[in-house]
């Protein structure tokens, strides 16, 4: 393995890349090509005309328009080097990631094939044979945009995903990007892994075998740029070690890590899974470790500090979470740790920097926490576009769409202007003020007559006992669904609560005590757990309900009084309901009943 450096070498590159194997082809007489050099406008020329370097084999030109780029760094995962003065780089790669890619500067983006960013290229010559790859670069002046981040789409032929995908999200994040749009903003979409679902890939139980290359056109239905992040359920099942499992992702989707800047943001991607099947060969047992790998770690370091100011924000896109799901103490204290195994050295990478926010999938939850060692470091945990799978959607089952904390499957949305970003939660099917739901606990026991009625007998009670009962959490009754509860309770399920979120509730204008607490969400239970073990599912530990400290609850006086809730977010908009009670617990229990009647709204800053 070469050791990695940075070239001080200026080096070239804007994104042409390309997603295939295929050679770049040559430019037109209009849009110079190798050999020539273009001097429209009297501006400096362009020469990409680029003499040999002894000891390197890749090189090309980064430029936008007639003009050179010094500055950009490109990188073929291993070796990072920048451009010149003339837009020049060279790199000595031994070819084994297969691609080199440009991290797109500020003020610039790339030409997109469908909606990929051309951002890098195969290479397309033998490691021993040099090759000249070019990146033409178009402006994008602006830093005001936005980005939407999708996590754990998960397609596979099954659970109706490809209808609920096209009739539930694409119907929701589309008129979004259109108004944004009309509102002149650019937007981006980042996917945060598990686009695919790779137990699928080589499934007799579908119609067919869905994989990579089934699941890349429904991307392409998104009507703005992806960029993509690699998760666990993107690995070939059928390989063994890392690097050959991600192979099928290299060849079809692109880099498994790499960087680009948007306006005055850089942003990372990592691939945070390492993927060792025990049974090559076969489907065998999904073997995988929350860690970075030391060459991709070493990149990485190299990147930051080729970006040089520790004042630019960092944005990091990884599938595992960094850290733990926030969780109560006996005393009532956030618990945060760190889920990968080598989250803390991660983290370390970044200090110094001082605004850095990762952001992760994995979980189909939603949580945010704060770095215990880098106050400059916030995770933001996303819930999923699939919410638990599909499941809910599919023809057996309520026919909502529910993550398995209780969040409306969905995506989170960036608006960013300059350095700043105000971000939230977007439920599929919902408004943006869409960000809670308020459970009457009076009217919440969870039965096998009432939620099985099919599978009405005493194993079905026993299950729904264990699947709500505290199972040994902390400040955790508000999960023991299975009983009466007539104390006049309501407890909120906040999605994408933050800690420096404001939760009031008022009863005939008399404010309330909040308490948060851990617990199930109870609507989870009973769109997918319930109707599972009526139609004599197997109580999965994957699809089942996860405790969640984003549950709030208050006592009221009476048992009908009118609720003013209020949620004020981290950046001072307000979310309001007015909740009358009795409420029923039901699949279909939210201020919009039609999963497909919610009408997007943005606020434009």
């Amino acid at each position: 393995m070469k050791k990695l450096h940075i070239l001080t070498l200026s080096c070239a590159l804007a994104a042409f890349c390309a997603c295939s194997d295929e050679p770049v082809p040559q430019v037109q007489p209009e849009d110079p090509g190798q050999g020539q050099e273009t001097t429209m406008g009297g501006e400096v020329p362009v020469s990409l005309d680029i003499p040999d370097k002894a000891g390197m084999n890749i090189k090309g030109v980064v430029y936008c328009g007639n003009t050179p780029i010094e500055g950009v760094v490109v990188s073929d995962g291993v070796t990072v080097a920048k451009t010149d003065a003339k837009g020049i780089y060279y790199l000595n790669s031994d070819k084994h990631t297969g691609s080199v890619f440009v991290s797109v500067p500020g003020g610039y983006k790339v030409p997109v094939d469908k909606v990929f960013p051309r951002h890098f290229r195969n290479f397309s010559a033998a490691a021993d044979m040099p090759e000249q790859i070019n990146f033409e670069l178009e402006a994008a002046p602006a830093d005001d945009y936005v980005v939407m981040l999708l996590a754990d789409i998960h397609l596979a032929g099954r659970n109706q995903d490809e209808e609920h995908y096209q009739n539930w999200f694409l119907k929701d994040i589309n008129p979004l990007i259109a108004d944004y749009r009309a509102a002149g903003k650019d937007v981006y979409t980042i996917t945060l892994g598990d686009q695919s679902w790779n137990t699928y890939w080589y499934a007799t139980d579908i119609p067919a075998p869905f994989t990579l290359t089934e699941m890349l056109p429904y991307l392409e239905k998104i009507n703005a740029p992806v960029f993509n992040t690699m998760g666990n359920h993107d690995n070939d099942p059928r390989e063994s070690s890392d690097f050959v499992a991600e192979a099928f992702w290299r060849r079809y989707v692109g880099p498994t890590y790499y960087s680009f800047n948007i306006g005055k943001i850089h942003y990372v991607v990592l691939d945070n899974i390492v993927y060792d099947n025990p049974h090559p060969g076969t489907l065998g047992d999904e073997v995988y470790s929350f860690k970075i790998a030391a060459e991709q770690k070493a990149w990485l370091k190299a990147d930051l500090a080729a970006l040089g100011d520790k004042s630019t924000p960092v944005y990091v896109m990884l599938h595992c979470p960094v850290h733990s799901k926030p969780k109560l103490d006996k005393s009532n204290n956030v618990n945060v740790r760190y889920q990968m195994d080598d989250g803390k050295t991660l983290m370390d990478v970044f200090a110094g920097f001082s605004d850095v926010k990762v952001f992760s999938g994995h979980a189909h939850i939603n949580w945010s926490v704060q770095d215990p060692n880098h106050a400059a470091i916030r995770e933001y945990n996303v819930g999923s576009v699939c919410a638990t799978w599909w499941w809910t959607g599919k023809n057996e089952y309520p026919g909502n769409h529910i993550c398995r904390d209780g969040s409306v499957g969905g995506y989170r949305v960036l608006e960013i202007d300059g350095k700043s970003m105000v971000t939230y939660y977007k439920s599929i099917g919902y408004g943006r003020d869409f960000q809670f739901r308020a459970y009457d606990v009076n009217e919440c026991r969870i039965t096998a007559p009432k939620y099985c009625p099919v599978s009405n007998n005493a194993a079905i009670a026993t299950e729904i006992e264990k699947l709500t009962g505290a199972s040994g959490a902390i400040n955790c009754d508000g999960s023991n669904w299975h009983k009466e509860n007539k104390n006049n309770e309501v407890v909120l399920n906040v999605f994408a609560y933050d800690p420096r979120w404001k939760i009031e509730v008022l009863e005939n204008n008399r404010r309330l005590t909040v308490t948060r607490e851990n617990g199930y969400d109870p609507l989870h239970i009973i769109s997918t757990m319930c109707y599972r073990l009526q139609n004599k599912g197997k109580i999965t530990a994957t699809f089942q309900p996860t405790l969640t400290s984003h549950l709030f609850r208050v006592k009221t006086s009476s048992p009908t009084s009118t609720l003013t809730i209020r949620v004020t977010d981290q950046n001072g908009r307000t979310y309001t309901e007015t909740m009358t009670r009795p409420r029923a617990l039901e699949p279909f229990m939210d201020k919009k009943s039609d999963i497909n009647s919610g009408i997007p709204n943005i606020i434009v800053r």
